[in-house]
């Protein structure tokens, strides 16, 4: 039964034995009592179950509770007549000086020493005698009242000493939680620049790190951060982060963060722009959002070229286009070169280990938020932006500037064949084609790719005959979009494509580039068998018939084999179809 024991939802993913690992000094029964009322017991047939909120909430009114009742119980311990005669009194004064005193039910104690709180503290317990009543026990009350009156000279003290025990016990789940800010609070100005803060410790932090370049120099990475402890522990001992959380079991350097986290499962938003609705999980992020993307602040210029950028890590990485330095790192899984090691480690991880981030429109989903972020833009949103230059609406501008206007400026350029790419991803799979070294295999037909995504389109074109795009003119279906734009011009008999050299116009620009070769001298296609070159691959592809004497291509009427193609179709007008003759639907086994 997967169903939480306290609100009835489903599905329940915590069971209640483990609260004993966050509350270690009672069994599941005193907790449930003690907190809810409710005897759950480890054998019951009824469900044990508790949803991930319920069992926060339980755990955090189990600490609560326990620290209102220890600090009550203190707090009456203070004033003498809070409590009857006939209690008993112990009272232990631990390492820092403070005196503290407890009442016990009890009629007959000894002298003894007890451990409390892993320390070993003295109690002294009036003893009953036969013959004393309850006068001579208030009494020796009052004497040990005059201790405490020596310890607390003034009104102030006690209460001190009561706020140094309540900060001493608050837990952890509340230290480093970013405080509500009062709007009316005065800001405090950096001396160095017009940033303002809430606290003289984050204005000291930036000047120290802006302004005066404080950084600490990891002896891991070498790598120059503003906090190396936090450095450490989130980049080279994540399994040290002590706050995980309860639904994916990610870790996080402090508690504030994974309450920030958690926010991203409720769903809980609460921070909203006032200019585009859009809600945030703390003010942090609503703040970049609002100098990001509505005052559009960009205060990263770079040194070579106009353009400027809101983060520091986006200028560096456009840096890269002037300098040509290729910070990347090797895979040790596949050996690729890649900018970001983390993400792309992801990719080699099983199928079923992997988060799927699902569409909110479609039943898709991605690896990545940007994928997914793409996608919903680009499929269920429409939005493209127009070129300038060819009015071409287009995914992304300027991607399609440098492919298609620009080439020579693109940054990444093949040492084989000096092609360009637009980034080195994309160069890493074009140098495959030069080293053959193709490791995606396909499971129906072991054809072999240089990359899952063209493998994946293979299957999907290939043996799934996937047909998303179909004319309007007629019946054909084509898998690629550019495919079915290059069929309609077969009716509109459209020729975008022209020759500077003899003005002839084709339908796609492949067949201009294969046109233009006949227009060069050189003939790049020599025969392996004989002296004979060609200038054209197509060409060669049909000289080699010569040599081999294949026959490929059988009459569609009669079955008789051809080595050419444009013979076989020759022989089929002049011998069938101008006698008359239909072309069969089911053409000859031959």
């Amino acid at each position: 039964m997967n169903t939480c024991r306290t609100c009835l939802k489903t599905p329940a993913n915590k069971d209640i034995s483990g609260l004993k690992k966050s509350v270690k000094d009672d069994s599941i029964t005193d907790i449930m009592v003690f907190c809810l009322d409710i005897k759950v017991s480890e054998d019951s047939k009824i469900t044990t179950k508790l949803c991930n909120c319920c069992y926060r909430k339980i755990i955090s009114f189990y600490k609560f509770k326990s620290l209102s009742l220890k600090n009550d119980a203190y707090l009456k311990s203070l004033d003498p007549l809070e409590h009857p005669a006939d209690q008993k009194r112990t009272v232990y004064v631990d390492e820092n000086g403070i005196k503290h005193e407890d009442f016990v039910e009890s009629e007959d104690f000894g002298p003894c020493m007890i451990e409390y709180s892993d320390r070993e503290i003295k109690i002294e317990i009036d003893v009953k005698e036969d013959g004393l009543g309850g006068s001579e026990t208030i009494d020796n009350i009052k004497e040990e009242n005059t201790f405490e009156d020596h310890i607390f000279e003034s009104d102030e003290e006690p209460l001190s000493v009561v706020q140094k025990i309540k900060y001493e016990n608050v837990e952890d789940d509340t230290k480093g939680k970013v405080p509500e800010h009062n709007s009316e609070q005065p800001l405090l100005k950096c001396k160095a620049c017009p940033k303002q803060f809430h606290s003289i410790g984050g204005r000291k932090k930036h000047y120290r790190t802006k302004h005066l370049g404080k950084k600490s120099k990891c002896d891991i990475c070498d790598k120059e951060v503003v906090c190396l402890s936090v450095h450490k522990l989130r980049i080279h001992n994540p399994s040290g982060m002590r706050f995980t959380c309860s639904v994916c079991d990610r870790r996080f350097v402090s508690q504030a963060v994974l309450d920030i986290h958690m926010v991203s499962h409720t769903k809980d938003y609460q921070f909203q722009c006032d200019v585009c609705q859009k809600k945030f999980s703390c003010r942090g992020f609503l703040s970049k959002h609002m100098r990001q993307v509505h005052i559009k602040e960009r205060n990263h210029k770079c040194d070579h070229c106009p353009k400027a950028f809101f983060g520091k890590d986006k200028l560096q990485e456009h840096m890269r286009t002037h300098t040509n330095v290729k910070d990347h790192q090797i895979c040790e899984e596949c050996g690729m070169s890649v900018a970001n090691l983390k993400m792309h480690a992801l990719r080699h991880r099983p199928r079923e280990e992997r988060r799927l981030l699902a569409c909110k429109a479609c039943p898709k989903t991605f690896y990545s938020i940007g994928g997914r972020k793409k996608h919903y833009r680009t499929t269920h949103l429409g939005k493209k932006y127009k070129c300038d230059i060819c009015h071409k609406e287009v995914v992304s501008l300027s991607v399609h500037k440098l492919r298609m206007h620009a080439p020579e400026a693109l940054p990444h350029a093949c040492v084989e064949c000096g092609r360009r790419c637009v980034s080195h991803s994309v160069l890493e799979a074009h140098m495959l084609t030069h080293t053959r070294d193709y490791r995606h295999e396909c499971d129906t037909c072991l054809k072999k790719f240089s990359s899952k995504s063209f493998l994946m389109r293979h299957q999907r074109q290939v043996h799934e005959k996937e047909r998303s795009h179909q004319c309007e003119f007629c019946s054909k279906a084509y898998f690629c979009k550019n495919k079915l734009q290059e069929h309609l011009r077969s009716h509109t008999n459209e020729r975008p494509f022209t020759c500077n050299e003899c003005g002839l116009s084709f339908t796609t620009k492949q067949a201009l580039t294969r046109h233009m070769l006949t227009h060069s001298d050189v003939k790049n296609y020599p025969c392996g068998l004989c002296s004979m070159s060609f200038k054209v691959p197509g060409n060669l592809r049909a000289h080699m018939v010569s040599h081999t004497k294949e026959k490929r291509y059988p009459c569609a009427f009669c079955g008789v084999r051809f080595g050419r193609s444009d013979h076989r179709n020759r022989h089929q007008l002049t011998a069938h179809k101008k006698h008359g003759q239909i072309e069969p639907d089911i053409k000859p086994d031959c």
